[in-house]
């Protein structure tokens, strides 16, 4: 089986939007909309290997606290496994956001299927956290994820894998945002551990 998953923020724009639009006086917010799409290898544990398109819209609203550093998002995540599966996330993200780097958390629910990798379907939660460094329109971001899953199936036992992680699964990421205003382009490098194999891929992200 080829587990194909999304990790979270796979250079997710929007992460990182600045709000803009004044709120109650101390909030600041703003809604966005950000397309995405990413070109994958999955490589399964018995060395099989596919390449898929994942491809989504992503919705929700950022916001800052003014009289703090604190800003997060809250975003509902709609993704295609092309040619079959699709992933659906609920989720909210926090952390310090400065003018030249930032550290953000959060939770992550999730179901997704891929019924092209045989991939059963099954609920989730990422738990991610995403550091970038640079000023506000042009930076660089790392980041990791650990995921519970509600499927045993599909659990990593990590006692029979070579990969280091921690969870039921285990995800890193690489890329860069660029950002003019409302428009922002990322570009990011991804990889996953599952239980059914390691999914590897490169992603990009437009957004206004």
């Amino acid at each position: 089986m080829i587990a194909v998953l999304a990790l979270v923020g796979a250079a997710e724009a929007g992460f990182l939007d600045k709000p803009r639009e004044p709120f109650r006086g101390r909030y600041a917010y703003a809604p966005y909309v950000d397309p995405y799409g990413s070109l994958g290898l999955y490589r399964a544990s018995n060395g099989a290997s596919a390449i898929g398109l994942n491809l989504g819209l992503e919705g929700g609203v950022s916001y800052k606290d003014l009289e703090s550093i604190l800003a997060g998002k809250t975003r509902a995540r709609a993704g295609l496994f092309l040619p079959g599966g699709y992933d659906l996330r609920l989720g909210s993200f926090l952390g310090p956001v400065t003018e030249y780097w930032s550290v953000q958390a959060g939770v992550d629910p999730f179901y997704n299927v891929n019924t092209n990798f045989q991939l059963d379907g099954s609920f989730g939660v990422d738990f991610p956290v995403v550091a970038t460094l640079g000023p506000q329109n042009a930076y660089l971001l790392v980041g990791v994820t650990s995921a519970w899953l509600a499927d045993t199936d599909r659990r990593v036992d990590w006692d029979r894998r070579q990969e280091i992680g921690f969870g039921h699964e285990f995800g890193w990421q690489l890329g860069g945002m660029v950002q003019s205003g409302r428009f922002h382009m990322g570009l990011s490098y991804s990889r996953r551990i599952t239980a059914g194999g390691v999914m590897q891929g490169l992603g990009a992200t437009i957004g206004f």
